[in-house]
């Protein structure tokens, strides 16, 4: 299975806006079959980079990904393919993003204040996460000068 980007329907009025962020019957409706074991929220400034990063076997996750503040450029990366797939998420768009296992994830951070919120159907096991370096690919994140921790740096090339 690729990665899919979910449309959400969005309500709004006078008081503000109204949006269901999960839906189990919603992702069914994709084909996916989504358990939520553990979420994460992560608050980002302009021009930082994450990733690429994700779990071995047998602790690998599947992700529900969302961009509540802000926007983002997404990567996912098929870690059988080496196929790469890019997003632009937008916390106005009211999308979700599933993430299969057998992807790493990545993003670089347009908007300061930036909140990304993502589910999994796994729980975090540090023996078994692994990544690759954000630099491993000629990727074009919009960024001029990033801002990479450096265990991402560490991180082995594609």
């Amino acid at each position: 299975m690729n990665p899919i980007l979910i449309n959400l329907n969005s309500y709004k009025d006078e008081r503000g806006e109204f949006y269901e962020s999960y839906k189990d019957i919603l992702l069914k409706q994709y084909y996916i079959d989504f358990n939520m074991i553990q979420e994460n929220t992560c608050i980002s400034n302009k021009y930082v980079i994450r990733g690429f990063h994700y779990q071995k076997e047998p602790h690998s996750q599947a992700k529900l990904l969302q961009v509540l503040n802000g926007k983002i450029i997404d990567i996912v990366i098929n870690l059988e393919t080496n196929e790469i797939l890019k997003y632009v998420l937008d916390s106005k768009e009211k999308q979700l993003l599933y993430i299969p296992k057998g992807f790493a994830h990545g993003y670089g951070v347009l908007e300061d204040n930036t909140i990304v919120s993502y589910k999994t159907d796994n729980i975090y096991n540090k023996e078994s996460e692994d990544g690759l370096n954000p630099y491993s690919l000629n990727i074009d994140w919009g960024i001029n000068d990033p801002i990479i921790s450096e265990k991402d740096k560490n991180l082995n090339y594609l």
